[in-house]
């Protein structure tokens, strides 16, 4: 009966995809409990509201993470839905080199078979490349990092120390809070970690002081917390992490609309920069107004002797210096390793794409609107316009250039005449392909690639979760057809007021020849 569920649920998923005027295809690896290399596909499709949706599709058994493989797997797949790797124009990986690599990697081997394919790297692992490789530049910011590491660790291995922090916790009136696990890249944790140490810091110093005597890893602890730079530095990443993580829940939407991704990139390096200029407006210890860096500094005071909670941090000779030089250069760190990822002054796709939103225009005068958007679609108009070659091969042009970048002077004029909703890109197109498509035929495919892209790759590591939820260690015979099978049914299965179970018995009495099927 699984199967038979499966399948329809399948079926269902099938048609949409080959309904949807163009795909695009997400992919990450991963191991199960049985550490089996698995590789997740995802799809992004359009159905004919022009209503964008990304859907689990496959969860393969893959022997290794090499691009060779990988791609093979992803092309078997294609093959066995009967759906042509012409119909694929976008790519989106992690960003691993097996993955980006535009020769043997995945990404070079399927644009062999559509050059006209773009490749994305998932804008949330580049930014959270971003904060680990701004972190790790700093000798200090490690040991911060394996200092929250270690502490983690130390209450996992106990639960008398866990029961014996929550009964501080409960005397000193703090939030009954655990110490969260970390990971290298995912920052979003690590945030989570701090704020942790941050909401209970009086509790902790006080259980690692306690135990000191008696226990050599907590008066480490102890001498590490009591330090004024690390306290600094706690308040400081909260402070400045609290943007970038603003912005990884944002990358990390579902459905995410390519417009919001430079605006809010910009954004975010605005308000760090303010972080920074406010920094090198003296030459003491400053913090912005109303961070956690300036509630630190005024709680501590200007005294000899400085307190945080009722605990005494200790000093070192130059320690307003050290904590400058470590907030400077984490934040100039981060800063650059944004506009390394996220170039402002280079035109994506993405950024390119973005401009379909076409969401400033009420702001604009009518000479600005003329001109405003001609050079990302004419870069648009110029990629799927004409024949475009990567290592031998062909793609076919999809829409007209000339008549593109005609449309999309048109266009604007429309859209500000008639004062069509632009709050979100796909309705603002819903409106022009219900009531003008004959209009803009060649625009209304650049905006149907635009409304798929797959500027991320969260929806893939949600699938992870959802297969180690249902192979576990306790079901972790579960063969590669069964869980993809249970995977179909959670992931895209409909409510069960709504399934079709009629069609899934249907295909169950083709499967399994019993007499009673045979009665009247």
């Amino acid at each position: 009966m699984v199967a038979a569920i499966a399948a329809t649920v399948e079926e269902d998923l099938l048609q949409k995809m080959k309904s949807s005027p163009f795909l695009t295809i997400l992919a990450d690896e991963s191991t199960d409990v049985t550490v089996t290399k698995k590789l997740v596909i995802c799809v992004r499709l359009l159905d004919d509201n022009f209503f964008p949706s990304t859907h689990f599709v496959a969860d393969i058994n893959v022997t290794d993470g090499k691009g060779a493989t990988v791609a093979v797997a992803i092309k078997d797949y294609l093959k066995s839905k009967e759906i042509p790797l012409s119909k694929i124009y976008g790519f989106g990986s992690d960003g691993a080199a097996s993955m980006t690599s535009m020769g043997n990697g995945v990404a070079g081997r399927l644009l062999a078979e559509n050059p006209a394919m773009v490749h994305i790297h998932c804008i949330a692992h580049r930014l959270a490349l971003c904060t680990s490789q701004a972190a790790n530049a700093i000798d200090y910011m490690k040991d911060y990092q394996s200092t929250i590491t270690s502490i983690f660790y130390y209450f996992k291995a106990s639960s008398v120390r866990v029961n014996r922090i929550t009964a501080i916790q409960e005397l000193l009136d703090e939030p009954i809070l655990k110490c969260n696990e970390v990971h290298e890249v995912r920052w979003l944790p690590y945030y989570k970690a701090i704020e942790t140490i941050y909401r209970t810091y009086g509790s902790l110093v006080s259980y690692m002081s306690e135990m000191g005597a008696s226990d050599a890893k907590a008066k480490g602890f102890a001498k590490k917390l009591s330090q004024f730079s690390f306290v600094f530095v706690t308040h400081m990443l909260l402070s400045i992490l609290s943007i970038v993580t603003e912005l990884c829940l944002l990358f990390q939407k579902k459905d995410l609309d390519p417009a919001l991704v430079d605006v809010n990139v910009k954004h975010a390096l605005r308000e760090l920069q303010k972080h920074r200029d406010h920094d090198t407006s003296s030459e003491g210890l400053t913090g912005k107004p109303g961070s956690y860096i300036e509630e630190f500094l005024l709680k501590v005071g200007t005294g000899q002797r400085k307190f945080f909670r009722d605990h005494l941090l200790t000093c070192c000779a130059n320690y307003e210096k050290q904590c400058k030089a470590i907030q400077c250069q984490f934040i100039d760190n981060l800063i650059n390793n944004i506009n390394a990822r996220f170039p402002q002054d280079h035109l994506d796709m993405v950024t390119a794409f973005g401009y379909l939103s076409i969401r400033p225009l009420s702001f604009l005068s009518e000479s600005e609107r003329e001109n405003w958007g001609e050079v990302p679609i004419q870069k648009l108009a110029s990629h799927y316009g004409n024949i475009v070659e990567h290592h031998g091969s062909k793609s076919v042009p999809i829409i007209i250039e000339k008549q593109g970048m005609s449309e999309w002077s048109k266009l604007k004029e429309l859209v500000f005449r008639m004062g069509y909703a632009r709050d979100a890109t796909y309705n603002l197109w819903s409106i022009i392909k219900t009531h003008h498509s004959e209009d803009f035929p060649n625009l209304l495919k650049l905006a149907a690639i635009s409304l798929i892209l797959p500027i991320h790759t969260s929806d893939c590591e949600r699938t992870f979760s959802s297969q180690y939820y249902i192979k576990n260690h306790r079901r972790n015979r579960l063969s590669e057809t069964r869980l993809q099978q249970c995977l179909l049914i959670m992931i895209e299965g409909k409510a069960i007021g709504d399934f079709d179970f009629k069609s899934a018995l249907d295909i169950l009495k083709k499967e399994k020849k019993r007499r009673i099927y045979n009665k009247q």
